[in-house]
């Protein structure tokens, strides 16, 4: 079987070409373009089917639904608009071909909650299996660098993340020139756009189609995100970091400037089930060949419809055209009201310019008298100066005398130190001499004592001095009479 490949050939929006770079891979070759809006009128070289990977947004011309017949899908990652698509609305017979053709090629894998839902309600088998631009892998020639990408963000956040002195790369998804390119060099554009994602430190975006992209060549990645988004995001929040635009501009996500991180790996598991899915269609239908059903019958049925369709496109869109009239009409109302409100303000004005001209004539002689004021308050500011020097003069002479006071109060705490260890030694002396006092009053006593016991000595000395004196005169005497 051969292999055909979906793109948007009036995409102005590279992220349309991104999710082709991601179904582009899975396939062996493309033998087939096969434009989006334009399925119902593909036909192959061959009356044989040709495989083809669905994975897109359907559709802005939902008249041109069913598919041709020579298309053999995979629904995968697919999203369905309620807004644009009218067979989606209820299961009433006139939508059955469209209706039938999804539940002929059940199950159909829902990009999103909303698409998952609005399929289980009509009876149709579907589950959610996430983008396959989760299945994207980092280039292995790309290194990381130091800038932030900036694509299609406000420009008050790109100039919040300028002041924070961060390298930045603005970009955006659209872009008038891809109308002119070949599926070839729009899928080269797309590789481009993805290897910068992958080099950047983060990524800062307000696209579905930038920020999944980014989650599976890892690199970190802040959606900022808003709630007429839901419809689309609402079901792959949990793979992203999304924020507001206030809250970023707060500064509640400068954290993740510093140090980007990834929000988380949950994706994974989806990512491996639309790996797997889509390998296991391209080996599959690599053995086979279907030859295609292709009848008046089929072909007539299909006409129906799509002119039913196109009808009932034409009124939805009219009553769209209608109600944004009748938008346009309460707005053109609104601007009469703020119009004769802004005439009211004229007038108003023009009496305040009145008023203010008396005033400015009363303001001119202020301003005279403010000027004389202003002469006086200078000549009071020459004499504050040299007051102001005097003082100076003064504060430097008290701080010399501060100074000598210090250097005083210093010598005198060492004085006083000093003196401190003087009266500790006289205390130490007085107290030896104390002792001394002590000592030499016992010294007396025992002297005394003994003086008067030499006393008595000398008396007992002198009292047998004279019995020897008068023992001398005795034998003297005796002598000279023998």
């Amino acid at each position: 079987m051969k292999f055909g490949c979906l793109y948007y050939a009036d995409s102005e929006n590279i992220g349309d070409d991104i999710q082709t770079y991601a179904q582009r891979r899975f396939l062996p070759r493309v033998d087939y373009w096969i434009d989006r809006e334009s399925l119902h009128i593909f036909s192959p070289d061959e009356e044989y089917k040709v495989a083809l990977i669905m994975n897109a947004w359907f559709m802005y011309t939902p008249q041109n639904w069913p598919p041709s017949p020579y298309i053999y899908p995979l629904f995968i990652s697919a999203h369905f608009s309620k807004y644009h698509v009218q067979w989606l609305k209820s299961k009433e017979e006139k939508y059955s071909l469209a209706q039938r053709y999804l539940k002929e090629n059940e199950p159909v894998g829902c990009r999103d909650a909303s698409t998952l839902q609005i399929l289980q309600e009509l009876g149709i088998e579907a589950y959610f299996s996430g983008c396959l631009t989760l299945t994207l892998q980092p280039f292995p020639d790309v290194k990381k660098q130091d800038y932030i990408c900036l694509v299609d963000v406000p420009p008050e956040a790109a100039e919040y993340v300028k002041k924070k002195g961060y390298n930045v790369r603005i970009m955006s998804h659209d872009s008038g020139a891809l109308k002119k390119m070949s599926p070839q060099e729009r899928l080269e554009q797309a590789e481009k756009y993805l290897k910068i994602y992958q080099g950047a430190r983060c990524v800062l975006t307000s696209r579905l189609h930038c920020a999944l992209p980014c989650t599976g060549l890892r690199t970190p990645v802040l959606v900022l995100y808003a709630p007429e988004y839901d419809e689309r995001f609402s079901s792959l929040k949990r793979f992203l970091h999304t924020t507001d635009i206030e809250s970023f501009l707060g500064g509640s996500w400068d954290i993740f400037l510093q140090a980007p991180f990834c929000c988380s790996s949950g994706y994974i598991p989806y990512a491996n089930r639309l790996l797997k899915t889509c390998e296991d269609f391209v080996n599959r239908v690599l053995q086979e060949t279907k030859k295609a059903d292709v009848g008046y019958v089929s072909y007539r049925e299909a006409a129906i419809f799509q002119s039913i369709i196109r009808k009932e496109t034409y009124i939805a869109e009219n009553y769209r055209l209608y109600e944004r009239v009748e938008e346009v009409k309460a707005i053109n109302e609104d601007l009469q009201k703020i119009n004769h409100d802004i005439q009211r303000m004229n007038d108003n004005l023009q009496n305040s310019v009145k008023e203010l001209q008396l005033y400015n004539t009363d303001q001119d002689k202020a301003i005279k008298e403010l000027k004389a004021m202003n002469g006086e308050l200078r000549q009071y500011g020459l004499d504050q100066e040299h007051v102001n020097t005097e003082l100076i003069a003064q504060a430097t002479e008290l701080k010399k005398m501060n100074e000598d006071l210090k250097q005083y109060s210093l010598n005198q705490e060492r004085t006083n130190t000093e003196l401190n260890s003087q009266a500790i030694e006289l205390k130490t002396m007085n107290e030896e001499l104390r002792q001394y006092s002590l000592d030499q009053e016992r010294t007396n006593i025992e002297l005394s004592a003994q003086v008067a016991d030499l006393k008595r000595q000398l008396d007992n000395l002198l009292n047998l001095s004279e019995k020897e004196r008068k023992l001398i005169q005795f034998l003297r005497k005796r002598k000279k009479q023998y």
